[in-house]
This record gives structure tokens, C-alpha cells and sequence, in this order.
């Protein structure tokens, strides 16, 4: 219930702040009196929705790059990538690759699962790589070596929009796995500018990916409607707009993109262009 309350008290105040200025892109800080815009409300109202609902097959199937914690298990001792914290192994360097099968379910025709050596499965925790199937049921995922009874079973929860965590609830031993989707588009720019220097206007921005390709540079000239692509293969910050003319408004902001696609947008921000 206080969830739920939560969800409709966010959604009610960035509902009615879509009339006003400038937009803000997931990840940025809000400060008193920062508005965001229809676009990126969408934006954020689609994470929040994918946070709220169960993870289905589609959501998993592609290479996540994990982290396991375990128990104090005398089988993880020898792994160089597990170390002693108090009462429990960390395990780092995992990873997990799940593939669909030709059915459009796991539940109609298991999907398969392949990790790395070593792998983070329960049960499974040796060097050795793992191969198996699941199958995806309410929140759950099922995993069999194939042997009679031999289930690993895993609740499913999001930790953010490409991030997962898989929560062993199968035998007697505590276990979790946290997963990030290695395929993943960047980051989105932050803190973006906009600063006129006279003869053009300079944007500048904070780079949070270290996986672009590049940056794409949207802008919207104060007698248009709609943002354009005004510029793509920019490297790095900053980027100069030398086509205004003289008392123009301009506004813009920012994403990265490699081959994965393209991320949310930054803020927006403007600048008149003035040689004075």
C-alpha cells in the first residue's frame, strides 16, 4: 500500500509539472522549482512502470554481468574471485547469458542459460562454467541442470532499469545475485549548458559513460515546436553551434549513443546568441 501511495504521489507532482520549461533527463537532481517537460515525464514514467512490474521473458533473455553473495560456504574459498567479508563471500567477474527458444514463453519451451567458469549459480558455485534451462513463472525463475529434482529457483526483482537481482529461495543457503545488462545504451549526460560566447553558443555537459560511441546534440530554435538532430559523432564536450544569427534563442540537450542505441536525453537549456 505505501508503495503504491508513493508511486501515485510522484506520478500526481511530475503530472503537474509538465506545462512549464525545462526538461530533466532520469539520473538528474531536482532542485526547488525545476520543472520537466512532457518528453522526459514519458521518459520516467516508462522506468517507473517497468520498476512496478514483474520481469518477463523479454526483459531477460541477452548477457548480464553479476556479482554473488554467499553464505560462508568452504566451496567458494579456492575461487580468486570470491573473498571473506565477515560471514559472507563476495563474488565478483560473473556472468550469466540467457537465450530464448523458438516459443515465445520459457514456460511454453524452456529457454537456455549458460554462465561463465566461474559461474554464480547455488549450488552450482565452482569453477566450472554451467549450462541448463529455465523457465520464467510470476517472478521466478527456474533453473535445472537437466537431473530430476534439480531446480535452482530465483525471485526476480528490478534494482533499476537495467539491473536485477536474482534471490535464491530454493535449500537452505542465503544467496543473491545482482546483475547488470551488459548490452545496455549509455548513460545519459548530465549537468548540460548552454553559454553564449558572442560570435556562437557553446554547450558543454558531464559524460557519465565510458561505452558511447558519441553524442547527439538536439535543438529547438525559439520560433520551432519540435527539437531536431542538429548534430551526431560529436566526441566529446564541448560542442559549438556557429549557425545562429544574431539575437537568437536556442534550445538544446544532449544524449549518447553507441550500437545498443541511444540514451535519454539531458536537461534542457538555452542561450541567446548576442555579439555585444
Amino acid at each position: 500500500m505505501k508503495s503504491s501511495l508513493s508511486f501515485f504521489l510522484l506520478t500526481l507532482f511530475l503530472t503537474t509539472s509538465i506545462s512549464h520549461a525545462d526538461d530533466y533527463v532520469w539520473g538528474e537532481e531536482f532542485k526547488e522549482g525545476d520543472i520537466i517537460s512532457a518528453e522526459t515525464f514519458n521518459q520516467i514514467f516508462s522506468i517507473l512502470q517497468k520498476l512496478q512490474r514483474v520481469p518477463v521473458d523479454s526483459d531477460l533473455t541477452g548477457t548480464w554481468s553479476c556479482k554473488s553473495t554467499h553464505t560462508n560456504n568452504t566451496n567458494l574459498s579456492g575461487r580468486s574471485n570470491c573473498s571473506l567479508k565477515g560471514l559472507v563471500y563476495e563474488c565478483s567477474n560473473e556472468q550469466l547469458t540467457l537465450t530464448a527458444s523458438s516459443a515465445s514463453t520459457s514456460m511454453e519451451s524452456a529457454y537456455s542459460i549458460s554462465t561463465s567458469a566461474p559461474n554464480p549459480l547455488e549450488y552450482k558455485n565452482t569453477n566450472n562454467a554451467f549450462t541448463g534451462t529455465y523457465q520464467l513463472n510470476d517472478g521466478k525463475i527456474y533453473i535445472s541442470d537437466g537431473g530430476i529434482n534439480a531446480a535452482m529457483v530465483y525471485g526476480l526483482a528490478w534494482q533499476d532499469a537495467d539491473s536485477l537481482k536474482f534471490t535464491g529461495v530454493s535449500g537452505t543457503v542465503f544467496h543473491n545475485i545482482n546483475c547488470d545488462k551488459t548490452v545496455a545504451v549509455p548513460f545519459a549526460p548530465t549537468a548540460a549548458t548552454a553559454t553564449n560566447a558572442q560570435t556562437l553558443v557553446n554547450i558543454t555537459w558531464t559524460d557519465n559513460s565510458t561505452d558511447e560511441t558519441g553524442f547527439k546534440i538536439y535543438r529547438r530554435l525559439s520560433t520551432e515546436t519540435e527539437a531536431t538532430e542538429l548534430a551526431t559523432a560529436v566526441t566529446a564536450s564541448p560542442y559549438s553551434d556557429s549557425t545562429l544569427t544574431e539575437g537568437q534563442t536556442a534550445y538544446y540537450s544532449v544524449a549518447a549513443y553507441n550500437d545498443n542505441g541511444t540514451s535519454y536525453k539531458s536537461k534542457v537549456v538555452s542561450a541567446t546568441l548576442d555579439s555585444s
